[in-house]
C-alpha cells in the first residue's frame, strides 16, 4: 500500500512539474494568426549560453543486447544523452542544423513537443559488464519493480518484453566501467 501511495505521490509531483514547465513555455512562445509566419520567440536570435540555460541533462543508453559469459552478465549499449529545457533546443538546433522556427514547429526535432531531445550523434556500441549488485528496474503491469540480473537476462532472451536497440534506459556506470543501475525510460 505504501509503495502505491509513494508512486501516486511521485506521479502527481511529476505532473505538477510538467504542467508548470508547459505553462512557462507557453508564456515564452507566441503563435501568430498567419500559419505561414514563423513562430516568434523571445530573444530568438540569441539563445542563452550553457551556463545560464535552465536545462536538464540525463545520460541514457539504447540497450542492444544482454548476454551471459560464464557467471558474468554483460550489456551491449549505445550511450546517448537526453536534454530538456533550453539545452534541448540548443542541442537540437546544433545537431539538426535547422533554424529555430523549424525546431519549434517539430519539423526537425519532433520530441521537443514533449520538452526533450535525445542526442546520439556517434551511435557507437560498447559492451559493459553488469555489476553483481546492479539495481535493475523494469515496468510490469504498470508498476516499476526491481529484478535481478538473471531475471533480466531471461526476460531479454526469452520474451519480447524489450525492443532491442530502440528502448531507452537510464544507465549508471561505475568508475570501474561496470553498469550499476539500469532503469527503463518512458518517452511520451
Amino acid at each position: 500500500m505504501n509503495k502505491k501511495l509513494l508512486k501516486n505521490s511521485l506521479l502527481i509531483a511529476l505532473t505538477v512539474i510538467l504542467f508548470t514547465a508547459c505553462n512557462k513555455n507557453s508564456e515564452e512562445t507566441t503563435v501568430t494568426e498567419d500559419k505561414e509566419a514563423p513562430i516568434e520567440y523571445k530573444e530568438m536570435t540569441q539563445l542563452p549560453s550553457e551556463e545560464s540555460s535552465p536545462s536538464s541533462t540525463t545520460p541514457v543508453a539504447y540497450v542492444n543486447q544482454i548476454f551471459q559469459e560464464g557467471d558474468t552478465y554483460k550489456a551491449e549499449i549505445d550511450k546517448a544523452t537526453m536534454y530538456g529545457g533550453r539545452k534541448a533546443i540548443e542541442v537540437a538546433m546544433e545537431e539538426t542544423k535547422c533554424p529555430i522556427e523549424k525546431v519549434f514547429n517539430g519539423d526537425c526535432a519532433p520530441s521537443l513537443n514533449n520538452n526533450f531531445y535525445i542526442s546520439n550523434p556517434e551511435k557507437k556500441m560498447e559492451t559493459l559488464e553488469m555489476d553483481d549488485k546492479s539495481k535493475i528496474e523494469i515496468y510490469t503491469t504498470g508498476e516499476k519493480r526491481e529484478i535481478g540480473l538473471e531475471e533480466l537476462y531471461n526476460l531479454w532472451t526469452q520474451t519480447d518484453a524489450f525492443r532491442a536497440g530502440t528502448d531507452l534506459f537510464m544507465v549508471e556506470i561505475s568508475p570501474t566501467g561496470k553498469i550499476t543501475k539500469m532503469s527503463p525510460l518512458y518517452l511520451p
